[in-house]
């Protein structure tokens, strides 16, 4: 996998080149977009289910949802930690340093944001 070998890299090296760095990202991106997807279709066919008054059915979704929703915020801790761990504090100035810590940013708020959604789903179908 992509991402496993581009974590040894990042580990390995003290500076990632650009290509390196793209590489990296598109790798954690393929990994969000996957399970944002199915995220997406697991809660239609949960809703689906809750309409039609299918309760075993449901639950069996919810957990389902459930673990894509672990695995997001696994997949967002790993590369928070790789970027805190490695690459922020060996980045150069410049380029490379504001990229490292856009991404950074970037991961930060999704984490807020998946709260904001989470909560806002919980609200709204109680289980």
């Amino acid at each position: 996998e992509m991402v496993c070998c581009m974590k040894k890299i990042c580990v390995k090296k003290l500076v990632l080149s650009l290509d390196e760095r793209t590489l990296l990202s598109q790798a954690y991106k393929n990994l969000i977009a996957s399970r944002r997807s199915s995220w997406r279709v697991i809660v239609g066919l949960e809703q689906g289910e809750e309409q039609r008054g299918n309760e075993r059915g449901a639950k069996l979704i919810r957990d389902c949802r459930k673990q894509v929703e672990k695995e997001v915020v696994e997949i967002c801790d790993d590369v928070v930690s790789l970027l805190d761990a490695h690459l922020i504090p060996s980045a150069q100035p410049g380029e490379a340093k504001v990229f490292f810590l856009k991404v950074c940013f970037v991961e930060e708020m999704l984490f807020v944001l998946a709260g904001f959604v989470l909560s806002v789903l919980v609200a709204e179908f109680p289980h």
